[in-house]
């Protein structure tokens, strides 16, 4: 292709000359045709009108030849642009059919699980996770009841659980199981809970003579609750390990119902103070 490029402008520049030389008044002083050729040089000795005729038709033989050449050439770029096109097109598909052949990583995995945990998307958490997709009942699984406690204060809940940063790292895989490590940042909710039950408490005990009813009760305890979540700062970190099982489709994430470590990073040490008051109301 280079070489018929190179060609390509050496006959542009060709037909540019001749062009001229078809245009240009030919005068008969400073005629000159270079060649040795006998045949040529007894041109001079005719009629310089007959002369200028013949000059005019070898310049136009040349300029027919060189035109052809050119288009001959243009039409050998063509179909080398076009076999060029068709091997670009052919390696291009064959890369994506690559692409998309390669089947997720463990990794790949928990990174898609935990960014659509962010966005509370469960369709989609349900094809990468084996357990409950419920947020509500994901934090129930920290040993605390949310059924007593209105909308309005789990969507504050669910808004600060959802605020979590990760960060993936440790892949390791050993035939169809797999664990990545999870290093979590959120809101600690474990400080927040402690001094809301102990703040609750306080004030329980000042009303424990009075004829309270459970509903008030349980709006004291739900407001003592958004005071201090409200309060709670975004220091909780953790880092714990995810399970996954290989699948027919693909890699998947186990049930965290025995993976203690992984809710309570994401509940901001949730389960630290489940354990801490069950041991608490033990002693």
């Amino acid at each position: 292709m280079q070489h018929d490029i190179q060609l390509l402008v050496f006959y542009i520049i060709c037909y540019i000359s001749l062009f001229h030389c078809l245009n240009a008044p030919i005068k008969h002083t400073h005629l000159v045709i270079p060649t040795r050729k006998k045949v040529l040089l007894d041109l001079f000795s005719v009629d310089y009108s007959i002369k200028k005729s013949i000059y005019h038709n070898l310049v136009l033989i040349l300029y027919e030849s060189i035109l052809n050449n050119i288009l001959v050439i243009l039409k050998n770029l063509e179909e080398n642009m076009r076999k060029l096109t068709t091997i670009l097109l052919a390696v291009i598909l064959c890369l994506s059919i690559v692409a998309c052949g390669v089947d997720p990583t463990p990794t790949d995995v928990v990174n898609s699980y935990m960014d659509t945990l962010k966005k509370n998307d469960t369709a989609t958490i349900s094809e990468l996770y084996s357990g409950d997709t419920e947020l509500s009942n994901f934090f129930n699984s920290t040993g605390v009841d949310t059924e007593s406690l209105s909308e309005e204060f789990m969507s504050t809940i669910k808004e600060k659980l959802l605020a979590f940063e990760y960060t993936l790292s440790n892949e390791k895989i050993d035939g169809d199981k797999a664990t990545v490590d999870v290093s979590v940042k959120t809101y600690n909710f474990k400080v927040a809970f402690t001094n809301a039950v102990s703040d609750y408490f306080q004030k329980a005990l000042s009303m424990i003579f009075s004829d309270v009813s459970d509903e008030e009760m349980n709006k004291l305890m739900e407001n003592t609750l958004s005071e201090h979540l409200n309060d709670a700062t975004f220091d909780y970190e953790k880092t714990a390990q995810i399970n996954l099982t290989k699948t027919e489709d693909g890699w998947k994430i186990d049930d965290f119902e025995d993976n203690t470590e992984i809710i309570n990073a994401l509940t901001g040490g949730m389960i630290e103070f489940a354990t801490e008051m069950s041991d608490a109301f033990s002693n």
